[in-house]
Formats: C-alpha cells, structure tokens, sequence
C-alpha cells in the first residue's frame, strides 16, 4: 500500500496538531501543576505565573495637584499591603527622598527593589552630597539668560532659553537638569519667570539631587541582573527618561516611562530631536532592540504615553506612530480587553479634558516555544482616598496576570 502521497502528509500534520492541541489543552486543564509531561518525551512543560502591576504615581511637586497628600497616602498605601502584584513597575517618583520611603515602606510585601538609587537588589546606596549643579556651567547659563532672553516672558521666555541657550544647557549635567526641572510644570511653562528659575538655580547650585527617572521596579520575587538604562546617553534633558531592566523568574520585564507630546508644534526640551513625536520613536526603537533578544520572555511595563484613538470608549489616539510600532510584535492586553481610560478627563487631578489610554502592559505576540496565557487584566488604583474626594494619581493602575508554560 503506497503511504507516502499528499493525503498521508496532510494526515500526518493534522495529527501533529491534534496532538500538540491536545496536550496544550490539558496543560490549560491543570493550571496548579508546575511540570507536567502529558506525552512521555523527553523534558517537561513548566508553568509560571506572574502578576505585572504599571502605576504612574504623578509624584511631582509641580505638575500634579495634592502632592504631599497623595503622597502619604500612596505611602499609607503601600504600607498597609494594598498595591497588588508580583511585579509592580512605578513612574514618576522623581524625588529621592520620596523614593527611599517607598522602598522602606514596601519592604516587608516586595523585598525586592531596584532603581538609579540602589547598589544591588533591595540595596539603597547611602545619600550624595555632591550638589546638583556645577557654579561655572550654572554661570554661563545664567549669563545667557540675561544676555538674550531677560526682556522676555512666559513661553517667549523659555523658548527663548531653548534655542538662543541651547549650547550652554546641553553642557549640565542630567542631575542639574533634574533639580531644575522640580519647578517647571507644563501647564504652567508660559508662567515662569527668570528670578523664579535663578532662586531654583541657587538651590540646585546647595542641594544634591540624584536623577531616579522617576522609574522604581518593585518585586516579592528576586531581580535577576537589575540595570537601570538611560535612553540618551550621555544627552542631558529637561525631563530625564530611561528604563529598568531584570529577570524575574525566568521574564525579562522592562519598566519605562516614556516622553508625552506635550505639544504638537513646539519642543520644549533640549534634546537632541526636533519633536516629542521623533523623541518617542527613538525610545521605543531603544527599548524594543534590546527586549527582542529575549522576545518571547520579554514583557513591557509602563507609560509609555501613546495609543490608538477608541471612539466606542470615547479615547482620543496619542503618538499612535509610538504605539503602532510596538504593537508590530506585541499586545496590550488591557487595551484589547478593557479599553478603559487610564488617564481620564473625569479625574480631578488630570490636566486634560480628554480621555487617553497611556499605560500598558505588553506581552509577545508570538512565542513559538513557549504557551503563554494572559489570566485576569483589570484596571487598578483608581478609587478615591479615604475622606478625600481625588485619587492616587492622575493616572489610574494597571494589572495583567501572565501564565506561561514552557517545554525545558
């Protein structure tokens, strides 16, 4: 009997995939059994489950309202065990002192941390005292400023600082430039005026102010080989932006925040792009080349200030160019499920009327040797505090639970 036309190759690939389907199934069917081999080959599927959690905490003294309430209270938060996840991946906590307190405060539910702070996993280095701001560079900036742009005022002002200065600001440091930017909000740029920036420059020429990115990688689960990354080297920026890097049981998780347009015709800040549009391109280009040489056990947490436009859930689209181009090879399971706003237009504490869907968490597309499973994905974070009538935050929290199953 010949056995070896089309029909038995199409019959032997059809049982190949019953067979693989089927064993998929009954890993599907005992989700509390760490190994498993339903076939008897060699090796067997190992299943781990992890809950990813993206907060951006808006803790900055200038830009969102009721700073030093939510600040104690994300503390009392964080305290009394209320953040949910394995893995919690926070953004915005630009001071020092509010990160440390963080760190101790969640000690005991994530033992451990990591950020620009730390000397190892769950290890804070000792304070600076190196001030932030070098007199003879703080000087020539000042000088510029007086020269070129002191008979001007509000955004004339600072585009005057940007462009006319550009050559003297790009030589501060990035902790300079961080301790500056503690008072500049962008909702109140066209407001500011040069003897408030000359009183901060005299404080950051006495103060340390070490640059966090404003980035805090949390876990209950050991950080594997924890680095933090800056985006752009060696250029200093007005608002610094970065990502934390570590492998936690056997992911790669990626903790980022990156640039939001905050204008589509002017770019205020000093780096070296001539948007926020192009500035976000090259951030997510970064992060994607370095995530994709582990793809299939990379996940992606963050703000990263970009999505497509959801009429059926009133979201207005932001640098969807941003979005589009991760979404190539990964999903955000929380767009495609829920699709609710995380930074909302009803939210007190939002500075904009529009509803946008900034926080993600994105998982592969494709793993070809490895089943993975996104459980449960809810928005979280985003109830009132106790006797107050405003959140956490102006952005609300997001949960993904991850399951992957794979062959060792």
């Amino acid at each position: 009997m010949k056995m070896c036309g089309p029909s038995f190759a199409r019959l032997v690939i059809f049982g190949a995939i019953l067979t693989a389907y089927t064993g998929l199934k009954y890993v599907a069917a005992f989700p509390h059994s760490p190994y498993w081999n339903p076939w008897g080959l060699p090796g067997f599927w190992k299943r781990s489950e992890l809950e990813v959690v993206t907060f951006n905490t808006g803790l900055h003294v200038s830009e969102v309202p009721k700073y030093e309430n939510r600040r104690d209270a994300f503390l009392d938060t964080v305290t009394n065990g209320n953040i949910p996840g394995d893995v919690v991946c926070l953004q915005e906590v630009w001071e020092a002192d509010d990160l440390r307190a963080i760190v101790n405060a969640a000690v005991s539910q994530f033992p451990y941390s990591y950020s620009t702070l730390h000397i190892s996993d769950g290890v804070l280095s000792n304070a600076s005292s190196t001030p932030a701001c070098d007199i003879s560079l703080v000087s020539n900036v000042v000088q510029c400023l007086l020269t070129n742009c002191s008979t001007l005022s509000g955004l004339q002002n600072v585009m005057c600082a940007l462009t006319t200065c550009r050559e003297v600001f790009d030589s501060l440091s990035q902790d300079c430039f961080s301790c500056l930017n503690r008072i500049f909000a962008s909702s109140q740029v066209a407001s500011l005026t040069l003897p408030a920036f000359q009183a901060r420059i005299q404080t950051c020429l006495a103060t340390p102010y070490p640059t966090t990115f404003g980035l805090l990688l949390l876990s209950k689960k050991p950080l594997v080989d924890p680095e933090v990354v800056n985006y752009h080297g060696r250029n200093s920026l007005i608002v610094p932006r970065g990502y934390i890097k570590a492998k936690v049981e056997g992911y790669h998780v990626f903790c980022t925040h990156l640039v939001s347009e905050l204008s589509k015709d002017i770019y205020l800040e000093v780096g070296p792009f001539t948007s926020f549009k192009e500035q976000s391109l090259f951030e997510i280009q970064s992060l994607l080349k370095v995530a994709r040489t582990d793809y299939v056990k990379s996940i992606l947490i963050g703000d990263f200030n970009a999505n497509p436009a959801i009429p059926a859930n009133n979201i207005t689209g932001a640098l969807t160019d941003t979005y589009n181009f991760v979404s190539r090879l990964y999903v955000s399971p929380y767009l495609k499920r829920i699709g609710e706003c995380t930074f909302c237009g009803e939210n007190p504490l939002s500075s904009s009327s529009l509803n946008k869907l900034y926080d993600h968490i994105f998982v592969p597309k494709y793993s070809w040797w490895t089943w993975l499973r996104v459980g449960d994905v809810r928005r979280v974070l985003d109830s009132n505090i106790a006797n107050q009538n405003f959140t956490l935050s102006d952005h609300y929290g997001v949960s993904a639970v991850i399951r992957k199953w794979s062959w060792v």
